[in-house]
């Protein structure tokens, strides 16, 4: 049985001076917490002017279970009273909440809030009746702060639905399960049953009393008995150009190779799944691996979805040693693109296709490497990053054995042009060395165009991985990112895990931050290690 316990612990508050760099800003500030945090969250809880941050903690820590009983006991006249201490290991779920200061540096707003078990996951909203949303096992409730001191989570269960993940005991960060799904003001909610989900409105107070649609899952099979965390969300994108929102379903092994699509009919009900989509004719050339669709979605801004896929160009199987060598450094490719018909959304003919050099999406190698297609400018059309790399037979070597590798990377960009061309940009010099974990890279945790620091609109190229120092380059147009950092910082320690860094907006304010998560110490008989949570964040507290 697992036990939840609020231990009162204490914070340790450290501040540094910021580091700028034209109109570019970060300023340091660190938080000592009892374990690693799982989620952080930008929300206006307090009621008062000024963003706040939720940071979830959960973490175990033994402590003792006192049970005391009474028995009765030889040649003793009576009950004889027994108290048993038995040492525990507990886990601790708890809420912490923090204001920033003038001064860029977060301060806490209360003592340390418990989250029971119950509590599946948090999302903040754009609702000013429910800042903070909660799905528990009874369903989905509001979070809110009480007005008496001490300061208390106050629940309030809005939709009345156990969702499929009840009784999990799991927290699941980072999941998307409200959505504007019908165009009015207030977000919608997307809940997951058993074999499919359910679909609340939102209004002013909150969410409708009940369903306005259920989904039932094209991979729901009734003669099984579903696990509780295998169903996935549906994304959720305009695919046919009509300004509403529908619900694009990856296969859960598969991915892109085999999904189907919700259209939205209005007012936040849908038609049956098209599909399954995805699954193409041989298009392979003499030579070139099968082509995978590694995309779908709206390519050009024109409100339409379209196909993208990728095929190797495979390279001759007696080139020898060293052209093998070459071919895995710097691999080419080929894509190609394909309209998405309106109405039935089935491949309607090929638009396109052109050949580059690099990995560009994780599925595509052993190593998960960023790349892909991002709209890099913020002209709405997505751009094309691809990354090739530079490494000797001796480290080829080392992978196998210490899975990691000091590593040359090298960004090259295609960007997307008005007719919808992709044009290779010139003159970058966006490459590095980094020693690199490849159990933790294969995840895909290295992020480098993750980030807008100026407010601009436009992705920004961040280093990390190289020791202390982070540079940050400031996007331009037309895809272009200068050799030399707009911002150069060092952490106040190495990461020790490239998957302990995240770029996000951490005070709402538009501009992204940067947090480390720094471990201290090693936990030790199944209890946490402490962490001091680094936060470099953008604007200097204005």
């Amino acid at each position: 049985m697992r036990l939840l316990a609020a231990i009162p612990l204490s914070l340790t508050l450290l501040t540094w001076p910021a580091f700028a760099a034209g109109d570019l800003e970060l300023t340091y500030s660190a938080l000592e917490l009892p374990g690693a945090p799982a989620q952080l969250i930008p929300v206006e809880i307090d009621g008062d002017p000024g963003p706040e941050l939720a940071v979830v903690v959960v973490y175990t820590a033994w402590d003792n279970i006192t049970i005391e009983e009474s028995s009765e006991m030889d040649d003793i006249a009576g009950l004889v009273a027994v108290m048993t201490i038995v040492p525990a290991l507990m886990e601790n779920r708890q809420l912490w909440l923090f204001d920033l200061g003038d001064d860029g540096a977060w301060r806490p707003l209360t003592e340390p809030l418990e989250l029971t078990s119950d509590i599946l996951s948090l999302e903040a909203i754009d609702h000013a009746a429910v800042p903070l949303l909660a799905l528990t096992d009874a369903g989905a409730e509001a979070i809110g702060l009480g007005t008496s001191a001490p300061l208390a989570l106050v629940r309030e269960l809005l939709v009345d639905q156990p969702p499929a993940i009840a009784g999990s005991r799991a927290f699941l960060p980072g999941m998307r399960w409200t959505h504007d799904l019908d165009s009015d003001p207030w977000p919608d909610l997307l809940l997951p049953r058993a074999g499919g989900w359910d679909i609340y409105r939102g209004s002013e107070t909150g969410f409708a009393a009940g369903p306005s649609d259920r989904l039932t899952s094209p991979q729901f099979d009734e003669t099984e008995t579903p696990r509780r965390l295998d169903l996935p969300l549906p994304e959720v994108r305009d695919v046919d150009g009509d300004g509403l929102a529908d619900l694009v379903v990856p296969h859960p092994l598969d991915g892109w190779q085999d999904f189907w699509v919700y259209v939205n009919k209005g007012g936040a009900t849908f038609g049956d799944p098209v599909g399954p989509l995805g699954r193409m004719e041989p298009l392979g050339e003499e030579g070139e691996a099968s082509h995978d669709i590694v995309f779908f979605d709206d390519l050009d801004n024109d409100g339409k979805a379209e196909y993208v896929s990728q095929a190797e160009i495979q390279l001759d199987p007696e080139a020898g040693m060293r052209k093998e060598m070459a071919h895995a450094k710097v691999p080419p490719h080929r894509y190609r693109i394909f309209d998405a018909e309106t109405g039935t959304l089935e491949r309607a003919g090929q638009r396109r296709e052109f050949v580059t050099d690099g990995y560009s999406f994780p599925d595509d190698s052993d190593v998960g490497l960023p790349g892909g297609l991002w709209d890099l400018d913020g002209d709405g059309r997505k751009d094309l990053l691809t990354l090739t790399l530079d490494f000797s037979m001796l480290q080829a070597v080392r992978i196998a054995v210490a899975h990691s590798i000091s590593l040359g990377l090298d960004f090259h960009i295609l960007c997307q042009q008005d007719d919808g061309s992709f044009r290779k940009v010139t003159g970058l010099d966006l490459s590095g060395r980094f020693k690199l974990n490849l159990d933790n890279f294969s995840q895909g945790q290295l992020s480098m165009f993750d980030g807008d620091f100026d407010g601009d609109g436009r992705k920004d190229f961040v280093q990390i991985g190289r020791g202390r120092e982070v540079s940050i380059h400031r996007g331009r147009e037309g895809c272009r990112f200068p050799a030399s950092p707009d911002l150069e910082i060092q952490l106040k320690q190495a990461p020790r895990d490239l998957a302990l860094v995240s770029v996000l907006d951490l005070d709402g304010d538009g501009l992204s931050d940067l947090s480390v998560v720094q471990l201290q110490g090693k936990g030790s008989d199944g209890q946490s290690a402490p962490v001091r949570l680094d936060l470099y964040t953008s604007g200097g507290g204005r």
